[in-house]
């Protein structure tokens, strides 16, 4: 169950990372958690760039965040921004330019918030089922600004700007009911 942590594990050390087999960068996150005492989050990352994007930039950076700001605070300044970027697009189309980089600059906002929450909850052992849930429910209406973001970039109109800002959050849709099924978040 990946709800249940190893607890020898988890008495060793405050972040027990316990890695699987090569073929993928698996990990189970145990966070020692004042909201939510034995939350274990399995993950099983095969992303070429992630790591590096949260060695770089998410790790260094989460220093900056203090203690006392609540993960979930950062979940929601991650949406509000991604939201901030799909309306200023959408009142501003069919404008080019500046638009699109206000769009793209909240997008990468969002990602930074998106990686930098959950890490922040480690840290600060403030991991909570609340906290995944909201995460990963913000995360759907994300995906779909993004997939809309996407349509209006190139144009598409009709089904086809349908088709592509739902196709995003139908990906994300089956991840997540794969993780509901299997106890396993695959990236």
């Amino acid at each position: 169950n990946a709800r249940t942590p190893n607890s020898t594990a988890h008495r060793e050390n405050k972040f027990a990372l316990r890695m699987c087999p090569p073929k993928a960068h698996c990990y189970v996150l145990m966070a020692e958690s004042n909201v939510t005492p034995g939350l274990a989050y399995k993950v099983e990352d095969r992303s070429l760039l992630l790591p590096a994007y949260r060695a770089l930039l998410v790790s260094p950076l989460l220093r900056f965040i203090p203690a006392r700001v609540n993960p979930n605070s950062i979940t929601h300044a991650g949406h509000l921004l991604n939201l901030l970027g799909v309306a200023t697009l959408v009142m501003m189309w069919p404008r080019p330019g500046w638009p699109y980089i206000a769009a793209a600059i909240g997008v990468q906002l969002y990602n930074f918030c998106d990686n930098a929450d959950g890490a922040h909850a480690r840290r600060t052992g403030q991991c909570s089922a609340m906290g995944e849930f909201l995460d990963h429910g913000l995360d759907m209406l994300n995906v779909t600004y993004i997939g809309y973001m996407g349509a209006l970039a190139i144009g598409a109109t009709g089904l086809w700007a349908m088709a592509l800002t739902l196709v995003i959050p139908m990906a994300a849709c089956a991840t997540y009911w794969e993780q509901a099924e299997t106890g396993v978040f695959h990236l």
